[in-house]
């Protein structure tokens, strides 16, 4: 008896588990295993064969591996009394650090998604309230009423909820799983319904119900294309206007270095002749005095006022 107790001998009769020819070990974070499924392995196979206390001890320490089995060997002798103190030992070293106030508040915010299906949201709520009974300080109470609650609350507004409520009202000693059960028919039926009928003589093929989240988008896209299309188009025809558009003439501005004067006005005052032109001709093609009147000659080289400066 003091060998089946001692922790370094080996147990009399190795487990042989059909099936399982080996059993996946657990080393740390670092493993590929999680810690809550190698240990629900453990406890599964350990039953299953009937094993002593002793013997489920041996088997758990032979389960461990790289840092978790130096950890344990690590730890005071009390550790490795039972596969029970063991396990509460790796899971306050490598279980979830999440607090528990945390993981309440995920669960009773649970809510079904858009896309999500009934048995994808019952799963989500199952996990959750597992992963929270784990803490010992998770405070729930009866888990199945609160279970059942949770779920009602979180599905999503449309039939399947309507009609889930209702018959809760009439039998409300159903339990979760019946409530899971009823709704994922009732799932069932309203896709069939929303099915469109399909004419066998017209297509053998059922027809798809085209998803209103990528018709938005294929029309969205369509929209941006028409809207480039005639930008591009205006822009091509305002660019060949600007090209083939006549050219504005070239203003040409009036020198101010000339003086007019005509005697009876200041000089360097412009005279009041805004449609005149600058010269005039004669029949003879001969230029016409601007000052005398006489063809000839400009105003520059007219002799009275050439005289009346004091010319040549």
């Amino acid at each position: 008896m003091a060998d089946d107790e001692a922790l370094g001998a080996p147990p009399r009769v190795m487990p042989v588990f059909m099936g399982n020819p080996w059993v996946q070990k657990y080393g740390g974070n670092e493993s590929e295993v999680r810690l809550s499924e190698w240990r629900a392995q453990i406890e599964y196979l350990a039953g299953l064969q009937g094993l002593s206390a002793t013997q489920q001890l041996q088997f758990a320490l032979n389960s461990l591996d790289g840092e978790a089995r130096r950890e344990v060997q690590a730890a005071p002798e009390a550790v490795r009394t039972t596969a029970q103190s063991v396990f509460r030992f790796l899971t306050e070293r490598y279980g979830d650090a999440t607090p528990t106030a945390v993981l309440r508040a995920q669960f009773f915010s649970s809510k079904q998604g858009p896309r999500q299906s009934v048995r994808a949201f019952a799963l989500q709520l199952w996990e959750r309230v597992t992963r929270l009974q784990g803490r010992p300080d998770h405070g729930l109470g009866d888990s199945e009423t609160l279970l059942r609650d949770q779920f009602l609350l979180g599905l999503r507004e449309g039939p399947v909820r309507q009609g889930l409520r209702v018959q809760f009202r009439r039998e409300p000693e159903l339990t979760f799983e019946d409530l899971k059960k009823e709704a994922v028919a009732l799932e069932n039926d309203q896709v069939e319904v929303q099915e469109p009928p399909v004419c066998a003589a017209v297509s053998s093929s059922a027809v798809a119900v085209p998803d209103m989240a990528e018709w938005k988008q294929t029309l969205k896209l369509e929209l941006l294309k028409d809207v480039r299309e005639q930008m591009a188009e205006l822009t091509k025809t305002l660019v060949d206007e600007l090209r083939s558009g006549a050219t504005r003439p070239e203003v040409r501005p009036i020198s101010r270095d000339r003086v007019y004067s005509d005697g009876n006005r200041d000089a360097g005052r412009r005279p009041n002749w805004p449609n005149r032109p600058q010269f005039e001709w004669d029949e003879q093609g001969r230029p016409i005095c601007n000052r005398c009147g006489q063809p000839g000659h400009y105003s520059r080289q007219c002799g009275p006022r050439r005289g009346s400066e004091g010319g040549f």
